[in-house]
C-alpha cells in the first residue's frame, strides 16, 4: 500500500509539471517525479523501473542546468541514452523491460529540448510505452500517471499554443 502511495505523489507532481510554463519549472518538476518513481517501482519489486528512473534524477539535473556551458552541449543527449540502454540490460527483468527503456531513452531526448512545447510533445510520445509497463507491473500511480499525463499535456499543448498565437 505504501508504495502505491508514492507512486500516487509522483502523479501528483508529473501532472504539475505539464501545466507549468518554463522549462525549468517542468524540470524541477520532474526531477521530483522520478524521485518519487522510482522509490515506488523499488517498492513494488519492479527494478528496471526503479533504475530508469533513478538516471533520470542525475539526467533532468543536468539538463536543468544546459544553460552553463558544461551542460549545454548535445553530448548528454547521448551519455543519457547510452546509460539508459546500458542500465536497462543491467537490470532487465523481461521484455516489458523494453517498454520501460525507450520510454526512458524517448524522455531523455524530451528533457534536452529547449522549448517547453516541443519538452511537452515529445514527452507524450514516451506515455503508451510508460502505460504498458505500469499495467504490467502493478502501478495503479503509473498508470493513473500516465492516463493523467496524456490528458494534461494535450490539454497544455493547445493552452499554451494559444497563448503563443495571440
Amino acid at each position: 500500500m505504501e508504495a502505491q502511495i508514492v507512486g500516487i505523489c509522483a502523479l501528483i507532481s508529473s501532472t504539475l509539471s505539464f501545466q507549468l510554463k518554463t522549462r525549468k519549472q517542468i524540470l524541477i518538476a520532474q526531477i521530483i517525479t522520478v524521485v518519487l518513481f522510482s522509490v515506488h517501482f523499488a517498492m513494488l519489486g519492479a527494478v528496471t523501473g526503479a533504475a530508469m528512473n533513478a538516471t533520470s534524477i542525475v539526467r533532468n539535473i543536468i539538463f536543468y542546468n544546459r544553460d552553463k556551458k558544461f551542460f549545454s552541449g548535445n553530448i548528454w543527449v547521448a551519455i543519457f541514452i547510452a546509460v539508459n540502454i546500458i542500465a536497462g540490460i543491467i537490470f532487465w527483468e523481461d521484455w516489458f523491460s523494453l517498454l520501460c527503456i525507450t520510454a526512458m531513452v524517448v524522455n531523455t531526448v524530451s528533457m534536452s529540448m529547449k522549448e517547453p512545447q516541443h519538452v511537452r510533445a515529445v514527452m507524450l510520445a514516451s506515455s503508451p510505452f510508460f502505460l504498458l509497463y505500469n499495467l504490467q507491473t502493478g502501478s495503479i500511480g503509473g498508470v493513473g500517471n500516465e492516463l493523467i499525463a496524456e490528458a494534461s499535456g494535450v490539454i497544455a499543448l493547445i493552452r499554451y499554443r494559444k497563448k503563443e498565437s495571440t
